[in-house]
């Protein structure tokens, strides 16, 4: 990978990194295979496995800026197996915030506002497409949808299609995280 920043602070990046079965046991990342490729401000990632604990995953996107802050990725594609959001959610409390999000990425990405974005990434309309889905003792299957994740942690998903209990569900929801993470379906 190669760097320059200009002296008005603009910069690029070109190149590429490989990634083969990283692990990464401080981050509770395990078997990372992941291409990126960088030319000029925009760049492309291709998570072909993403193993963290509660999710093994397959992730796909490419961003037109990922100097600008949030970093906004298109064209997103997530698929998995199965995703259990509890220990998901417990990951990204105790490993990702405080390890991956507040020591690596803000420090690089640090926006130049007086505000903190929950994430300092965001994306409209991700294809997701899971076999399974656990909560709790709540199991979804087949679940397919859209998902909006906004930089200030707001997250929308449309056109959601799932399986539970024997019966199928069709919907939309949406939660604010900075509202006591109310949501409306």
């Amino acid at each position: 990978l190669k760097w320059e920043k200009d002296g008005d602070g603009n910069g690029e990046i070109a190149g590429y990194l490989n990634l083969d079965a990283l692990a990464a046991p401080r981050w509770d990342l395990s078997d990372l295979t992941m291409k990126m490729g960088f030319q000029g401000q925009s760049g492309e990632l291709e998570l072909k496995r993403f193993a963290i604990p509660g999710a093994d995953l397959a992730i796909k996107a490419f961003s037109d800026n990922v100097l600008k802050f949030p970093v906004r990725l298109e064209g997103v594609q997530i698929q998995g197996q199965s995703v259990n959001l509890t220990q998901m959610s417990q990951f990204i409390e105790n490993v990702f915030v405080p390890r991956i999000q507040n020591g690596v990425l803000l420090p690089v990405l640090r926006p130049p506002k007086a505000w903190e974005p929950l994430f300092p990434v965001e994306f409209r309309e991700a294809k997701v497409a899971l076999d399974e889905l656990v909560y709790q003792n709540i199991i979804l299957t087949d679940f397919k949808g859209d998902l909006t994740t906004f930089s200030s942690g707001c997250t929308e998903l449309r056109q959601v299609k799932f399986n539970a209990a024997g019966g199928s569900v069709e919907g939309s929801m949406a939660m604010n995280p900075r509202n006591q993470n109310f949501f409306t379906l």
